[in-house]
């Protein structure tokens, strides 16, 4: 929970129907791209790993690493799944896919539309390094 004080009058119904959960993946799904090209951006000219993301219709989409593209195996990938009321995050990596976390919507007590991971209220970007941090590096 943030340090700002909450605002004294609030339409939390409206703010709560504006808080759902395909604004948000669309919103998750736009930042990882970013992160994708910011990840792909570093990578050394010399290196052949490319990173990408595909979708897979409205409630699923993965960002995969590939570390030789010639072979086109991938090495590892991550998987975001829309779900009823949460989004599922798991990895595959050498044929074995773990989960790794399930985030689910809230609105805080400051009125805003939140992502929460384990009790916790994040960031969308901490919810995209805590999937992604494992692929990129």
């Amino acid at each position: 929970m943030s340090n700002e004080k909450a605002p004294t009058e609030l339409n939390w119904v409206n703010a709560r129907a504006r808080c759902n959960l395909y604004e948000m993946f669309k919103a998750l799904e736009l930042g990882v791209r970013t992160d994708v090209e910011a990840a792909q951006a570093l990578v050394s000219k010399h290196a052949h790993t490319v990173f990408s993301v595909a979708m897979s219709g409205n409630k699923r989409f993965s960002v995969s690493r590939i570390d030789d593209p010639l072979v086109s195996i991938v090495t590892g990938s991550v998987d975001f799944v829309r779900e009823h009321d949460r989004i599922a995050v798991s990895m595959t990596k050498e044929n074995e896919t773990k989960p790794l976390f399930e985030a689910s919507l809230t609105l805080n007590n400051e009125g805003e539309c939140k992502l929460k991971v384990g009790g916790v209220e994040l960031e969308q970007w901490q919810v995209r390094r805590k999937a992604l941090e494992g692929l990129f590096f």
